[in-house]
């Protein structure tokens, strides 16, 4: 799935500096994210997790890539055997 524009400009001006993070479920973060709740993405690549950051409160909303797409990562292991 390639990536809109407009989340890619999100996520590079979110600035992630916040105080409060909370891992959340796979369940937890798809609903967030068609929220109407003000979110933007909020990642870090470097530890392999996928984030939100709520523009009102400034908390951080985590889900390791493992847990939230976990078939991706079961075919790469698979693959890799």
């Amino acid at each position: 799935m390639s990536k809109s524009p407009s989340t890619k400009v999100n996520r590079e001006t979110s600035g992630c500096n916040v105080d409060v993070s909370f891992k959340i479920s796979p369940d937890e973060y798809s609903r967030m994210a068609v929220s109407t709740r003000k979110l933007v993405r909020c990642d870090d690549n470097a530890s392999g997790l996928r984030g939100l950051r709520d523009l009102e409160t400034g908390e951080r909303f985590f889900i390791c890539e493992k847990d939230l797409f976990p078939s991706a990562f079961a075919r790469v292991r698979k693959g890799l055997e």
